[in-house]
């Protein structure tokens, strides 16, 4: 149970850097407009790495 909820941890840190990078590549995006489809895929994969420390935490993964 403690190695899920630090594979949790680390999954959700990791997602809210992708998050932060997202914002950093909007700005980019609105002031010279390159780096629009860069911007779309850390987006996505930050959303992707979210939802997969989340379903960790659900009953999927549960071993009681």
């Amino acid at each position: 149970d403690r190695n899920r909820k630090v594979a949790h941890a680390v999954l959700m840190m990791a997602a809210d850097a992708g998050f932060l990078t997202t914002a950093i590549l909007g700005d980019e995006v609105e002031d010279t407009g390159s780096g629009r489809a860069t911007h779309r895929a850390v987006a996505i994969s930050s959303m992707a790495v979210a939802t997969t420390g989340w379903l960790l935490m659900t009953d999927l993964f549960r071993r009681d």
